[in-house]
């Protein structure tokens, strides 16, 4: 904002701060994080203290937070020490009501109502996201409150559908040529991936189906031969930073029609005219990952469309994506990747080992997928430890022990 405020260019910035311009791209959109040494060099480079850079304070020459403005301790609190639950979270909340000041004060001095937008879209769903984890960390509060109604949520196509390369090809075409702009979303990304494979060979799933493979570089040199009269752009992991960023500019800027891509436009990507998203092999992710990828398109006033192509015709593949055209809530979905992948190991076994998925082990909470099993048990175990916080009554020795079983002292014990 600082840079933009003033008309500098982000190459020339870069140019007199001594990096790539690749590097403060990164800086600027929170990609990687500065040392303190880029922090005073920009503070200099931009005439403002090092605290309003960070956003510590609404004044440009760095006035801070007053001694006397510190609050006292809080005489409730047992612990005479100054903890979180007494000083911080108030100087917390100044730090962030400065920070917001400093935003809004060069939002209205930009005089852009499309930045303005989008720094106010990005603030709310951040306070969204910030109040929602508050208000799930205590598992009494109900979680139907962050429920969404079906009636909100019209998914493109409810039903099966017969597809091939021509079908995908028409859709696409028809997107572009209505001023639209489209992802396409590829598991790997060339053919020597391990796990990737020819188009003409095959893989086994988990339901030990034989489906083809699409990769990203194939896929996207297939789509520049067949659309000719437009533009298709690739992007994946192996690219270097600046070419990366040189493509996702490009495509955000109108540049690029069709964008063939890995997951690495999953998160931190905002194309509001991209209305159409392409995932071939949905089988190979998961329910979260693609709920995430899903949320690429139909960000703009488009009516925007997800389609996922699978081959598989297992159960299970078949359960996991009909869930995720059945809803848009996010947490639904969480839940139900859950009871379909099963949780894995809390604890490790006895030879160390732990398994990030599959059903659990521990028998006494095997059924601990479903939350109203976890909010019964949460209250359980509030109530026994108010009446008896050292588990030393008689009733409750079989308990410590367990507890102290499963909670040792030992390296890798935890999931």
């Amino acid at each position: 904002l600082l840079r933009k405020e003033r008309g500098i260019s982000q190459k020339k910035a870069a140019t007199d701060l001594h990096i790539s311009q690749a590097l403060l791209s990164h800086y600027e959109k929170g990609i990687r994080e500065c040392g303190l040494d880029f922090v005073v060099a920009a503070a200099d480079y931009y005439g403002v203290s090092c605290d309003y850079l960070l956003g510590r304070t609404a004044d440009k020459a760095g006035t801070m937070i007053a001694v006397e403005e510190i609050p006292e301790q809080d005489p409730a609190i047992r612990d005479s020490r100054m903890t979180p639950a007494g000083v911080l979270p108030v100087l917390n909340k100044k730090l962030l009501v400065n920070s917001l000041q400093v935003i809004f004060d060069l939002l209205q001095k930009s005089n852009n109502k499309e930045l303005t937008v989008e720094v106010s879209n990005a603030l709310v769903q951040m306070t969204y996201v910030i109040f929602r984890q508050m208000y799930t960390a205590n598992g009494k509060n109900p979680q139907a409150m962050f429920a969404v109604e079906n009636y909100r949520y019209q998914a493109a196509a409810m039903g099966s559908a017969a597809h091939s390369a021509a079908t995908v090809g028409e859709l696409c075409r028809r997107q572009v040529e209505e001023g639209g702009q489209v992802y396409i979303v590829c598991p790997a990304i060339e053919e020597d991936d391990e796990g990737a494979v020819p188009l003409g060979r095959v893989f086994l799933n988990e339901d030990t189906e034989k489906t083809p493979l699409k990769t990203a570089v194939e896929y996207a040199a297939s789509l520049t031969a067949t659309f000719a009269d437009h533009v298709v752009g690739c992007l994946h992991g192996r690219m270097k930073p600046a070419e990366k960023d040189a493509v996702m500019r490009r495509f955000a800027e109108g540049g690029i029609d069709i964008l063939v891509s890995t997951t690495v436009i999953e998160v931190g990507v905002n194309v509001p005219n991209a209305s159409l998203m392409v995932i071939e092999n949905a089988e190979r992710f998961g329910l979260s990952q693609l709920h995430q990828l899903r949320g690429r398109v139909g960000r703009g006033l488009r009516k925007s469309y997800c389609i996922l192509i699978s081959d598989a015709r297992g159960e299970t593949a078949t359960r996991r994506l009909r869930a995720l055209c059945s809803t848009y809530d996010g947490y639904a979905i969480a839940e139900e990747d859950l009871r379909l992948r099963g949780p894995g190991d809390f604890f490790a076994s006895a030879d160390d080992s732990i398994r990030q998925s599959g059903g659990l082990k521990f028998s006494p909470i095997a059924s601990a997928a479903s939350h109203e099993v976890i909010s019964s048990a949460f209250s359980e175990a509030a109530a026994i430890l108010k009446a008896d916080p050292e588990l030393s009554m008689p009733e409750n020795r079989a308990l410590a022990e367990e507890v102290h079983r499963l909670f040792r002292v030992q390296e890798n014990t935890f999931s």
